[in-house]
């Protein structure tokens, strides 16, 4: 309970969202995939989307790191 609740004060902070995401896109695709529905079409712009997602995150990471360095 204390991961969900940790889960949520995150979302509601607007932090590593694109982590959430990716997440539960992953659970769903998986779900989906057991219940025997086809996925594959979809499975290349999620990636991307979700590829991009975390390349924003690591470059806004990357820009909070210098800015502390800087001061």
């Amino acid at each position: 309970m204390r991961t969900l609740h940790r889960v949520w004060q995150n979302v509601r902070r607007g932090e590593h969202i694109d982590l959430y995401l990716t997440v539960v896109a992953a659970i769903v695709f998986v779900a989906l995939n057991l219940f025997g529905v086809d996925v594959g079409r979809w499975m290349a712009p999620i990636t991307l989307g979700a590829l991009g997602l975390l390349a924003t995150s690591l470059l806004g990471t990357r820009h909070h790191i210098d800015q502390q360095l800087q001061t």
